[in-house]
């Protein structure tokens, strides 16, 4: 059973099974929780690695222990899951991105839509809520978040179905055939919609749209509803 406290190890921390905890992380652990010697912990390397640790040393910088068993893709779905969003206000942002995280969301692509009207990502403070949402639902695998990107630039990079979520679309995601097998890339639009020049754009891609009920929904809400649908899908 994986220990209920979780912290995130620097994969070069694992060496011939013993681990070490420095930094940010060992004055959490230390200072924080008050680990003790013979402190059982979930160590997470955020690239897909998570491990069970026993502590042996407290040290003045740093904890070091022995790893007693380690397991791949702890947290993770069977299938990838890539999502587009528009850059939105600072703290309607960061609940998209810690939510996401919490959600299996494998990479984040914040676009530069037209209707848009922020441009820029604090890229620290939102690897930050990353690795904390990640320990707190212990996903062994952290997302990656891309640098801001258009939508053209973007839809040359698919690969994957994609999922639109559009008001008054005449579909629903299950009426899509769901492909299981390469995952699923979800995009929502900003505040003021999607502007003509996108929805004819994403039309000429063959992209599949999704109606999302009869209410106007925020993007942040937007993007959670289609991810919970798309994990009850696949658990």
């Amino acid at each position: 059973m994986i220990p209920s406290r979780a912290f995130y190890v620097d994969p070069n921390g694992i060496r011939n099974n013993t681990f070490e905890i420095k930094d940010a992380e060992f004055i959490h652990a230390y200072r924080v929780l008050r680990l003790s010697k013979s402190s059982e912990i979930t160590l997470l390397d955020g690239l897909g690695n998570a491990y069970q640790g026993r502590v042996k040393e407290i040290n003045k910088n740093n904890i070091k222990g022995i790893i007693v068993h380690s397991i791949s893709n702890v947290g993770e779905n069977k299938i990838p899951l890539e999502i587009g969003i528009p850059i939105i206000r600072n703290n309607r942002f960061e609940f998209i991105i810690e939510k996401a995280t919490e959600l299996g969301v494998n990479k984040i692509y914040p676009i530069l839509f037209d209707r848009g009207i922020k441009k820029n990502v604090n890229h620290s403070r939102m690897k930050k809520i990353i690795k904390s949402a990640s320990k707190q639902c212990k996903r062994s695998r952290f997302p990656i978040l891309c640098e801001p990107i258009t939508l053209v630039e973007l839809l040359k990079k698919i690969e994957k179905l994609v999922l639109v979520g559009m008001i008054n679309s005449k579909k629903k995601i299950y009426d899509y055939d769901l492909d299981f097998k390469t995952g699923f890339f979800i995009i929502v639009g900003p505040e003021g919609g999607f502007s003509p020049n996108e929805i004819e754009l994403m039309k000429r891609d063959n992209l599949n749209f999704c109606n999302l009920g009869k209410r106007i929904l925020r993007s942040e809400t937007a993007i959670l509803h289609m991810l919970s649908i798309i994990n009850e899908s696949i658990l």
